[in-house]
């Protein structure tokens, strides 16, 4: 189960200077501002781009105010993904698109890289992981239509499918002849 994973859940997250996290962040997410409890203060926790079978994701831990993305950053990125963010530890304040929600363990929730959003950690401990789905894509692909900024409880069957699907994602190895068909 994604949520007992010590690779993405280790007992020690290290301190590490601001400028290292914030510059981590900007290479795998794109443009963002990470706020600072206090100023000068280093972060305890990661920000990593992990690929497992052609497909990205982004382990994002922090213990910062906030994380912000405004028009500016949007229009400076290239990229336009969907993040498919599932909260692993602590719990994290989610304003996007005019909607306000709080991620705790287990939940989920969709985010449009193309609108500007902000993530509230108020100084506490969060831990999430993010899987980035290519925004043209799932547009054009979908046959349904998908709400972006709509929470799912952790306990809610597709958060339970959708960790277990990521989970064996992350478990399956490169050289598995199956693993394009997860893509």
């Amino acid at each position: 189960e994604l949520l007992n994973s010590r690779s993405l859940m280790p007992s020690d997250w290290q301190p590490i200077p601001y400028d290292q996290w914030a510059d981590s962040l900007h290479t795998i997410c794109g443009s963002f501002h990470p706020c600072l409890t206090e100023p000068g203060r280093a972060v305890r926790g990661a920000a990593r781009g992990i690929d497992v079978c052609g497909m990205q994701f982004a382990h994002v831990s922090n213990d910062l105010d906030r994380v912000h993305r405004n028009w500016s950053d949007i229009r400076r990125d290239s990229a336009e993904h969907l993040f498919l963010i599932v909260q692993l530890e602590g719990s994290c304040g989610v304003d996007h698109i005019g909607q306000q929600n709080t991620l705790d363990v287990g939940d989920c929730i969709l985010v449009d890289s193309t609108k500007p959003t902000t993530f509230h950690f108020g100084g506490a401990f969060s831990n999430h992981l993010s899987m980035h789905l290519p925004r043209q894509i799932m547009y054009s692909e979908s046959r349904t239509a998908f709400e972006v900024s709509r929470k799912l409880a952790g306990f809610d069957p597709m958060a339970i499918m959708l960790r277990a699907l990521i989970a064996k994602i992350m478990s399956m190895p490169e050289t598995d002849t199956q693993s394009h068909r997860l893509k």
